[in-house]
């Protein structure tokens, strides 16, 4: 078990705050699964190292929370569980057999836990899958169906084999995901199916990196060299060279890097690439709530590397034309912004690179001015909006249908995209 000083520092970890009046109910089982999956990295980064796994349940909180580490399931649900346990929870943790993708039944070498709440209910909990999976647990319940972040997860039950399936929806039809039969475990028993996933040829943990963390919308995963970034529909995909695999441990991961790793490397073309519709981003943001700036840097968030908690605040005073005092449109704002991230000077008595800076800018701007008309906020919505009341108005369907913010982000996104597309052209 853990100390309370522990639970405290674990809290922290997972972007939690403790208190010592928690109620043991299914929203805390839940907020604890998910807040492992945005802060605690799935990695096997140990195992690449040809470093033997403890999973002590002291060496886990060592290496999660005071190393600030992450770990793969024999490792993270394995900390979870005791987490649970520490908090007063019932939790009973099995073994499972990863299904989807396999043609063949495959051993087990997956670890989950089913928590208990205060009112009796059982939930399946893992926070241990660099996959998509379900990020909040899912009822063990035959028949029961959790609708979360835009997909669907079904829970069975078949007692002739597999005991417990899980299945997510995937192109209209249920996919197998994996599968559980009660037989309790304890700690000790998974030592051997980890040995396994450490060691064996057939093991896919050895080859090379396999990082991955989940946020609001999306996940970021790096396989060996390939970096994908999840977000919604959008998939952006980037073979990085060495240096920004180096780079890419402690942007999305905060993993450190070791030298000399023997670890597989892709060529770039051996899988078809797909990025990031960055103008439907954009879109899609500013009707979901964020201001013009915050739209337009958001979805650029692929190439910036800054987290959606930092865009959103470094942007946020942008939108409505500055704090709504209706001057320079604050997707035009966001859009100069990303470009100071991506091609900004820091030189400062570098004369011709601030030269060369301010005449992108300045494209950028007649681009903009030639899309929509103006760069000026009020300008742009000349008789539909004037008020430079700090207030924001109503987020409504007549708020979205009177004025061009959508279509104005949007084209802001789009000229983006032509710079990157000449800038990578000319490499």
């Amino acid at each position: 078990m853990y100390s309370i000083e522990q639970i405290k520092k674990t809290f922290e970890r997972i972007g939690l705050e403790y208190s010592d009046s928690l109620d043991k109910n299914a929203s805390l089982i839940a907020s604890i699964q998910y807040g492992f999956q945005k802060n605690v990295p799935y990695e096997n980064l140990d195992i690449i190292r040809h470093k033997p796994l403890s999973l002590d349940y002291g060496d886990l909180y060592e290496k999660i929370v005071t190393d600030h580490r992450g770990g793969y399931c024999f490792e993270i649900n394995g900390f979870l569980a005791e987490l649970y346990r520490s908090l007063g929870f019932e939790v009973v943790e099995y073994m499972a057999r990863f299904l989807r993708g396999e043609a063949e039944i495959p051993v087990r070498r997956h670890r989950i836990c089913v928590v208990t709440d205060n009112e009796g209910c059982k939930w399946i909990c893992d926070a241990g899958i660099g996959q998509s999976a379900f990020r909040l647990p899912l009822k063990l319940e035959d028949g029961h169906t959790s609708e979360q972040f835009g997909e669907i997860y079904r829970v069975e039950y078949e007692p002739e084999f597999f005991g417990w399936i899980i299945s997510d929806l995937h192109k209209g039809e249920w996919r197998r995901f994996y599968s559980f039969t009660e037989e309790k475990q304890l700690n000790k028993d998974y030592i051997m199916p980890s040995f396994w996933c450490e060691n064996s040829k057939d093991s896919p943990f050895t080859r090379t990196e396999m990082f991955s963390i989940k946020n609001d919308t999306g996940r970021i995963t790096l396989d060996g060299n390939i970096l994908h970034i999840f977000d919604g529909d959008n998939v952006f995909e980037k073979y990085l060279t060495e240096d920004e695999v180096r780079e890419a441990y402690g942007k999305y991961f905060g993993l450190p890097y070791f030298e000399n790793l023997s670890v597989k490397r892709y060529e770039e073309g051996t899988k078809n690439q797909k990025k990031i519709d960055h103008a439907s981003l954009a879109r899609k943001y500013f009707l979901d709530g964020y201001n013009c700036a915050q739209a337009v840097f958001c979805s650029f968030e692929d190439v910036t590397g800054y987290s959606r908690e930092e865009s959103l605040k470094m942007i946020s005073s942008f939108g409505g034309g500055l704090g709504r005092l209706r001057e320079v449109c604050g997707a035009m704002s966001g859009a100069a912004a990303v470009a100071g991230a991506l091609w900004g000077y820091s030189d400062v008595r570098d004369k011709d690179a601030k030269a060369a800076h301010y005449a992108l800018i300045q494209r950028i701007a007649a681009e903009f001015r030639e899309a929509n008309g103006s760069i000026i906020c009020r300008e742009l919505l000349a008789g539909i909006e004037s008020s430079t009341d700090p207030t924001p108005a109503a987020r409504d369907a007549a708020y979205y249908k009177k004025r061009p913010c959508a279509d104005i982000v949007s084209s802001a996104a789009e000229i983006l995209d032509r710079i990157l597309q000449e800038k990578e052209d000319e490499k």
